[in-house]
């Protein structure tokens, strides 16, 4: 009887061993396939300031829709993309720093967070680009809270390359 004991708890925990190294390994191979290996060229293309305007698509609370002017500075470290925003919204006479951290996602498409940059401001969301073949424009959508606003915003930037220095 022990034995058969022994041998149940044996083949459980054989079992459960299993079933945890598979999970972890392919939590592994998900987080590491997110950011994937990008050709040089591409990352080189992306690293540089940005110039453009930006405005809001939908405002959860109904508010009009602010033309923005946007300012992105991005570089390019091994797989992650790292930069600062600056955005002017002129019809509420304001402006806001976000810092923002990514990945690319295939050759194109760069997916990244964002978070002003004043530590007491709550200002954060997420925003994926593509990045055009030629390499000189970058287009795409934004989703995040708005605390002018309260509320949720969702929009799109359209920027241009002005140099290449970051």
């Amino acid at each position: 009887m022990l034995q058969m004991i022994s041998e149940f708890v044996a083949a459980v925990g054989g079992a459960v061993t299993t079933v945890l190294t598979k999970d972890f390994t392919t939590w592994v191979r998900e987080r590491s396939s997110a950011a994937l290996p990008i050709d040089q060229g591409r990352r080189k293309g992306l690293t540089g300031v940005w110039q453009g305007e930006g405005k809001d698509l939908f405002v959860e609370n109904g508010g009009p829709s602010s033309p923005m002017k946007a300012t992105f500075s991005l570089k390019c470290s091994g797989k992650r993309i790292l930069g600062h925003a600056d955005v002017t919204v002129p019809a509420l006479n304001h402006s806001v720093g976000l810092s923002l951290k990514g990945v690319f996602c295939s050759e194109r498409l760069i997916q990244a967070s964002y978070r002003s940059s004043e530590r007491e401001r709550i200002q954060f969301g997420v925003v994926l680009l593509e990045l055009s073949d030629t390499g000189e424009e970058l287009h795409g959508h934004y989703s995040g809270y708005s605390p002018m606003r309260r509320c949720l915003v969702v929009g799109e930037f359209n920027l241009t390359k002005i140099t290449t220095k970051a």
